[in-house]
């Protein structure tokens, strides 16, 4: 009996050995609302990417006023607890001394990395950049911020979270988690009187098949968290 007892509880360390190499927290960002100090001038975020080794937020800097806007590579990551804004950052991190410009009525794209951001917890937070309006060659301090979310989904052995926003265009139903590399095959239940577009992290996919009653499209998942959408539009589509 004792050894039985043995062998189980051996068993169950290694268990929880290989669960505890293989599962990890996958960072699911969502990007949310922003703020702006200054009317017309405005910061967005578009787009998260996984593809390296720190997470960065895609940006979009628009500047729908006549007057030139200048801003530099700082930025701060603040996360939101009981009605504050906390900083997120590392203590030791630091930018390099640089100006960019942002033309009247322009728009400037602008990746900004995680490295030196605690987004550990799940949780609100935002981006904050400072920025200067060139209001009739009197610098104005402007403040801007974007929202995003961050779910920490627990993953085992490489699988990653499929999120998406289809309503009910779903033919079949489609899994929340899926193995990287795995691929994965979508179907939409046909409309007639509509166009319609898929997007994977807002890149298009191609539709492969419009047999039968749905139009199909696959994809290969990758090796992060991932976000199904879509955009309809007038046309006919067969």
């Amino acid at each position: 009996m004792k050894n039985l007892v043995r062998i189980l509880v051996s068993v169950l360390l290694i268990l929880a050995t290989v669960i505890s190499l293989c599962a990890c927290r996958d960072p699911y960002i969502e990007s949310g609302e922003g703020t702006t100090t200054y009317d017309g001038v405005s910061l967005t975020v578009e787009s998260i990417d996984y593809s390296s080794e720190h997470i960065k937020l895609n940006t979009k800097l628009v500047n729908n006023t006549l007057y030139e806007v200048t801003y530099g590579a700082e930025y701060v990551i603040e996360r939101y607890v009981d009605g504050d804004w906390i900083n997120s950052m590392s203590a030791d991190v630091s930018f390099i001394e640089i100006a960019y410009v942002l033309s009247p009525l322009g728009t400037n794209e602008k990746s900004y990395s995680m490295q030196f951001a605690d987004i550990s917890r799940a949780g609100h937070y935002r981006i904050r950049v400072n920025c200067h309006v060139h209001e009739n060659d009197k610098p104005v301090y402007t403040t801007l911020t974007a929202n995003f979310k961050v779910d920490n989904e627990l993953t085992l052995a490489g699988y990653h979270k499929l999120d998406y926003e289809l309503d009910t265009w779903l033919y079949e139903d489609l899994r929340p988690y899926y193995k990287a590399g795995e691929r994965v095959n979508v179907k939409i239940g046909k409309a007639y009187d509509i166009g319609f577009d898929l997007y994977l992290d807002g890149e298009e996919l191609v539709m492969e098949s419009w047999d039968g009653d749905y139009w199909q499209y696959s994809f290969i998942m990758p090796d992060h968290p991932a976000r199904l959408t879509y955009e309809t539009y007038d046309g006919m589509l067969g």
